[in-house]
């Protein structure tokens, strides 16, 4: 038997059926107040800002900004690149310049026995966009032969030499401890506890969580109130080795944020062509948060908006390529050796996978969908809204995939909360949402999908999501 259940329901039915041999749970679903009304789009900033690729030193923190007020610098227009003829949709030629993408790393020779202190990937180079050879158990023994530029370690595996995370490799076996972590041990190593009994937990959770299912989200959640405080921004910037620059980052910190009490975080990716404004100006993301927040529905939390292409050569998508796309791919790597070190040192944050939630759409779904798989021990909450193909390896040159098929499973553990929601009327991503459902399906994960009537890539499924999955997010244990 299947250890997990498919939390699968069609949004015009009063049942979910449950498959893989399991028994079906019902439950109902609603349509809330009303369907979220339709946000007017807000000018974003220029993006030609943040092309330049300096190696600034760490990056400095601006004034908070009170809500609603969001200033930004003055709108421009983003040229999609020219389509090949294999591509459906004809979009306008770019006036950026034709660039290549290529990764390149150096590695310094070493020799060390380290040991896996979770379960990760093996792969054939020092970022997960390589391909996958392998796999990794907690406390398996590594003989390392050198270590990146990036801070990857070059290892023996199987018959040849292969690359691994830092972040999963470590001197000591786990359970061998007996000093107490440093401040910086608590930042980057993966919080192991409970990791047998979150299978239990997400079936649990997510079962529960099926009732409350909304297919719009309530009009009184998503307008702005009047005289209601949203928290602040920040409008903040940190260096990536990464990527090996400045990054921009915007952070939205509760109202009444106190620095002695410990904030769980949200991070929301955006979409294709997006930067760390958009999924505040176009969807109002934090006007959502906050309405919830003011009301109790959802847990006081920072919410951090990322720009999440990560290209080492160049610092915006501008061709429909596996290399342009590498970029988005890449953020993976920029997350959790970079951004999420630097939110722990200068943020009132608590740290683990039971306070860590991702929230993506489009390719910012997708990118949120690889994070689940990849980190399940960093990431207790995954939300992703009309994700693009590629996930998984699909038709177009462009999107060889993150992962194989097989990968969309967990070994020894998994997010307590995982949530995919896909729009009627898709032009953009067409099937893709449901194909990933399907896989997981397939492969026994637990997880909820549910589809928005009347919504087309955007609105108002963006809102639904939003909605749903931070009404119950951080509220597992």
């Amino acid at each position: 038997m299947k250890r997990t259940a498919i939390l699968s329901f069609a949004i015009l039915a009063a049942s979910v059926c449950v498959l893989c041999g399991c028994e079906a749970i019902n439950v109902d679903i609603g349509r809330g107040d009303s369907a979220a009304t339709t946000v007017t789009d807000t000018a974003l900033p220029d993006e030609s800002e943040d092309v330049s690729l300096t190696t600034e030193p760490a990056g400095t923190t601006t004034a908070a900004t009170t809500f609603p007020e969001i200033t930004t610098p003055p709108q421009t227009t983003t040229v999609l690149p020219e389509t090949t003829a294999a591509t459906t949709t004809a979009v306008p030629e770019t006036e950026a310049p034709e660039t290549t993408t290529e990764f390149s790393f150096e590695v310094k020779p070493m020799k060390a026995t380290m040991y896996a202190t979770a379960s990760t990937h093996v792969r054939t180079g020092p970022a997960t966009f390589f391909d996958i050879v392998g796999y990794l158990h907690p406390g398996d023994e590594i003989e390392v032969t050198g270590v990146c530029d990036n801070g990857w370690y070059r290892i023996k595996f199987k018959d040849g030499e292969y690359y691994v995370g830092w972040l999963y490799v470590s001197e000591e076996r786990p359970g061998e401890k007996t000093s107490s972590p440093t401040d910086e041990e608590a930042i980057i190593l993966p919080d192991e506890s409970g990791a047998d009994e979150s299978f239990e937990i997400a079936d649990e959770f997510m079962a529960e969580v099926t009732g409350g299912i909304l297919e719009y989200c309530p009009e009184e959640y998503s307008e702005e109130q009047s005289g209601r405080e949203y928290g602040e921004l920040v409008v903040d910037r940190y260096y990536s080795d990464t990527c090996g620059r400045n990054r921009p980052v915007n952070i939205i910190l509760p109202a009444g944020y106190d620095e002695s009490r410990k904030y769980p975080v949200l991070y929301v990716l955006h979409g294709m062509f997006g930067n760390e404004y958009a999924m505040m100006n176009n969807n109002r993301t934090h006007i959502i948060l906050g309405n919830m927040m003011a009301q109790g529905l959802a847990e006081d939390m920072i919410i951090v908006f990322p720009y999440i292409y990560a290209g080492q050569d160049k610092n915006a998508f501008t061709d429909f390529t596996a290399e342009d796309m590498s970029g988005y791919d890449n953020f993976l790597n920029d997350l959790v050796n970079d951004l999420m070190p630097y939110m722990a040192e200068n943020y009132s944050i608590a740290q683990g996978k039971d306070n860590t939630a991702v929230l993506g759409f489009s390719i910012g779904g997708r990118e949120a969908l690889a994070i689940g798989f990849t980190y399940p021990d960093m990431f207790g909450y995954i939300g992703a809204v009309c994700p693009v193909p590629g996930l998984t390896p699909s038709s177009e040159e462009w999107n060889p995939g993150q992962l194989s098929e097989e990968e969309l499973s967990f070994g020894s553990e998994t997010p307590y909360l995982i949530m995919v929601g896909a729009a009627e009327s898709d032009s953009v991503v067409s099937d893709a949402p449901e194909s990933y459902h399907k896989i997981m399906e397939d492969n026994g994960v637990t997880h909820l999908w549910y589809v928005v009537e009347n919504s087309d890539h955007g609105e108002p499924a963006i809102a639904s999501v939003t909605y749903n999955f931070c009404k119950h997010v951080f509220k597992a244990k």
